[in-house]
């Protein structure tokens, strides 16, 4: 009597806590990677929210509300900053012209006093496109990424293998500016440039143009340069920074092992100890690199490698070869060789003066970034130079789920064990069982 009412007990409250907000409040992720649960790159947005955002969602259908609010329950639960409206109407159709949407079901993002939104597509709505509107609301600044022409630089609006469109993708998604500036033609940099970037010129500047830039350097500016080897502009790298790439390519054997089809094809596992490349546990490939000697301390700019090659490298300057052992007869530099070079200045403000060397344009080009962690260490090295610049760049994690390896025992019980023992046995059981009655 005492355990049936026990059980009777035990199954009412389990009725009535699942009628309750308890059982609505918990929920438990028990696939293998946390499939549906943030990723570390959307968590780390969100804990950059530094004043309450509003998502709203506007649709006439009840399935587009809810599976909306599925989504965004996991920002909600993460970030107290996070509101999340539902309104089963039609979003007003001369908003929807100035946001530029299209269909009845939308999404909008509201953060201080920028707003930005999408159309619903159930079938392509996911935790990027949620993550990505996110970055670009609160990302809405207006920050201004200048690419120098005219000395056959890589174009960022260039879309073939040799372009940089996937990289200015990268910041145009997020509602920064790209913008390109021939220095003879203009003979400014504007004030609003939140960065300048000059990808491998291959003609040298203008004398005017070194003092152009000089001068936005002096004024606080901040620079990306990427060069590559046998470079012939050096000249603004050592007067400013006291940098010379070398002649040479930087060769690593080592990267033969892991993969690469040839030794001046790196691939960087191990990285300097810096900001930029803190957050970098997955490989980056850097193809055709200098290497980065620098030469003297000079205008107050404090140089600290964040990208290097192990000590077995080294630079090659000689004919090209694949063999490893003509590589190794033509040494000059010997590693580990510097590949990229933060640079930091007090220049009298809160915020240091920023810049970086990078002696390899290539791992940014459409063919490489999307290479390995190349995407992420492209943005590192932009967010880092700019202090106010959030950079989001999503990496979803591989839904180990929904493969399946099976190993030999597991083949064996499939193939042996189900097919033939076990249905042996339970006849064998209904054999005996049987022939005992009928003894």
């Amino acid at each position: 009597m005492h355990k049936k009412l026990l059980i009777v007990l035990t199954l009412t409250l389990l009725a009535i806590l699942s009628c309750t907000k308890f059982a609505q409040r918990y929920t438990w992720d028990i696939t293998q990677n946390q499939a549906h649960t943030l990723t570390a790159s959307s968590k780390t947005l969100l804990e950059r929210l530094d004043a309450p955002l509003t998502i709203s969602v506007y649709s006439p259908d009840i399935n587009v509300l809810n599976t909306c609010k599925d989504l965004l329950e996991r920002y909600k639960e993460y970030s107290q900053q996070i509101t999340v409206e539902l309104h089963q109407t039609i979003f007003h159709d001369t908003e929807q012209a100035k946001l530029n949407l299209f269909t009845n079901d939308n999404m909008l993002v509201t953060y201080k006093n920028a707003r930005h939104a999408i159309d619903v597509r159930l079938e392509e709505l996911s935790e990027y496109k949620i993550s990505t509107l996110i970055q670009k609301t609160s990302n809405a600044d207006n920050h201004w990424l200048v690419f120098i022409t005219g000395h056959n630089e890589a174009d960022p609006l260039d879309h073939s293998e040799l372009g940089l469109s996937s990289f200015a993708e990268i910041f145009t998604k997020q509602g920064m500016h790209i913008v390109t500036l021939n220095l003879a033609d203009q003979q400014t940099i504007p004030d609003n440039t939140a960065l300048l970037i000059i990808a491998n010129p291959q003609l040298d500047f203008l004398p005017l143009e070194k003092d152009i830039i000089h001068k936005y350097l002096e004024r606080g500016g901040k620079l990306l340069w990427l060069t590559e080897p046998d470079t012939k502009v050096t000249d603004i790298l050592t007067e400013e920074f006291g940098i010379k790439p070398s002649k040479g390519v930087a060769i690593d054997p080592t990267s033969l092992q892991l993969g690469s089809p040839h030794p001046a094809l790196k691939i960087i596992t191990k990285y300097p100890k810096h900001a930029i490349t803190e957050n970098l546990h997955t490989a980056t490939i850097l193809p055709w690199s200098a290497h980065l000697q620098v030469l003297l301390q000079v205008n107050a700019w404090q140089q600290q490698v964040f990208l290097a090659t192990q000590a077995s490298t080294w630079t090659y300057n000689g004919p090209e070869t694949f063999n490893i052992k003509t590589l190794a007869n033509h040494k000059e530099h010997l590693g580990p060789l510097n590949l990229g070079i933060a640079l930091s200045r007090d220049n009298g403000t809160d915020v240091p003066q920023r810049s970086l060397v990078v002696s390899d344009s290539s791992f940014l080009l459409n063919k490489y970034i999307p290479l390995y962690a190349n995407a992420q260490l492209a943005a590192n090295t932009i967010e880092w130079s700019q202090e106010d610049i959030k950079i989001f760049v999503f990496s979803p994690t591989p839904l180990r789920d929904l493969s399946y390896h099976t190993s030999k025992l597991d083949r064996f019980l499939y193939q042996y064990f189900f097919i033939f023992f076990l249905p042996a046995l339970f006849i064998g059981i209904g054999l005996y069982q049987g022939l005992r009655k009928t003894g």
